[in-house]
């Protein structure tokens, strides 16, 4: 198992009227550590499977914020060698 073999996506057919799965608090620190270590836990625990596609527009609307945070978000966890953008 390479952990580092997961794809991101950039936009795809996602459901613009759905409600976030996930709400994330505001106020607990910046949006894109939540969205990381939500993101964290799930490739940890095998949630996300090696080489299963991260959608970066469809995590943003299960967890009910914009692009931008789980972008950054996707950039750590490259960093940490556990994602491939």
């Amino acid at each position: 198992m390479r952990l580092s073999r997961r794809r991101i996506e950039g936009r795809c057919g996602i459901d613009e009227t759905a409600e976030p799965a996930v709400v994330l608090d505001r106020s607990a620190g910046p949006l894109w550590e939540q969205v990381r270590s939500l993101l964290l836990t799930r490739i940890i625990s095998g949630a996300i499977a090696p080489d299963e596609r991260i959608v970066e527009l469809q995590v943003a609307r299960e967890f009910g914020v914009s692009q931008a945070p789980v972008r950054e978000a996707l950039k750590s966890l490259e960093a940490l060698g556990l994602v491939d953008i």
